[in-house]
């Protein structure tokens, strides 16, 4: 059984003012054998500087490669490196036995204090301990918001 070792994550934020948010994100995982969520965003963690209008962030996970694109803004997931908490290879996912992959954004659900987030773009990529990657996409812009529903689930391409 091949087991998923590392995840890579893609977002753009849109770069209109209202396109950021300081609400944790979370990326989740649903296997035939099981799943789990790692956490994307915590402002506590990584303050408010990332989740910016404009702003490409690439997010992993696991013992992966990060992406070279000088233009963006890298970033190990919390507590995602080899051998940490959030090390997708101790969760032993079955890389072939993925059925869903989603983002959610944990709002307040109160609708004062709900933080909007677009994103142009949202790509997700699974990469299993022997070599084999899974890709997942949605298509055109993403909206995360009480308003617009909290949680979007990527397909597969």
């Amino acid at each position: 059984m091949a087991i998923i070792k590392g995840v890579r994550i893609a977002m753009d934020i849109q770069g209109s003012s209202d396109s950021r948010s300081q609400d944790a994100l979370f990326l989740g995982i649903v296997c035939a054998n099981g799943g789990r969520e790692f956490p994307l965003h915590q402002t506590q963690t990584h303050g408010e500087a990332y989740m910016q209008d404009g702003n490409k962030v690439r997010i992993r996970f696991g013992d992966i490669d990060n992406v070279t694109d000088n233009r963006t803004l890298r970033y190990r997931g919390i507590g995602g490196a080899a051998g940490e908490p959030n090390d997708p290879a101790l969760s032993a996912l079955d890389f072939d036995a993925v059925s869903q992959v989603y983002i959610r954004k944990a709002g307040t659900r109160t609708k004062s204090s709900d933080d909007f987030l677009r994103l142009d773009v949202l790509r997700a990529e699974l990469e299993s301990d022997e070599g084999s990657v899974r890709k997942y996409v949605v298509p055109g812009v993403v909206e995360l918001a009480n308003e617009r529903g909290e949680q979007v689930w990527l397909r597969e391409a």
